[in-house]
């Protein structure tokens, strides 16, 4: 599947600075509203962190929670936030640029539906749309 950047976002309510406009579920940060965009987290992953603080020789490790971060305009669809995740996921930018990848994804999947990029963007919509499915309910 496509990999993606995700982003280190708070592990609790109690490490969100901004949890007025926060939106939690089981756990996990799902939304941050903000005042013209939100963003959506989803793909939430715990890793272990080893680093080294600032004055100090010697390394902590501790953990972080990480999830691909999808910003859009509000008010937001759930067809919106598809749409924005697939754009940030692939670096599509400007519509000159989501137009173009869209022509060329669909040229090849006429030739061959099992192309390794058609494969890989099917999984891609298909885990985007699994991970929204908690939040949209």
């Amino acid at each position: 599947m496509k990999e993606l950047n995700k982003i280190e976002i708070p592990a609790s309510v109690a490490q969100d600075f901004n949890f007025a406009n926060s939106v939690w579920k089981n756990g996990k940060l799902m939304i941050q509203r903000g005042t013209v965009r939100d963003v959506y987290f989803i793909g939430h992953e715990t890793k272990t962190i080893t680093e080294v603080q600032k004055g100090s020789e010697e390394p902590v490790t501790r953990q972080a929670v990480f999830a691909f971060p999808i910003e859009v305009k509000k008010p937001a669809t759930y067809g919106d936030v598809v749409n924005a995740a697939e754009r940030q996921a692939y670096a599509l930018f400007s519509d000159e640029a989501a137009i173009s990848f869209t022509a060329s994804l669909s040229r090849k999947y006429r030739e061959n539906n099992q192309d390794a990029q058609v494969i890989e963007h099917d999984q891609f919509i298909a885990y985007v749309k699994q991970e929204l499915a908690p939040i949209f309910k």
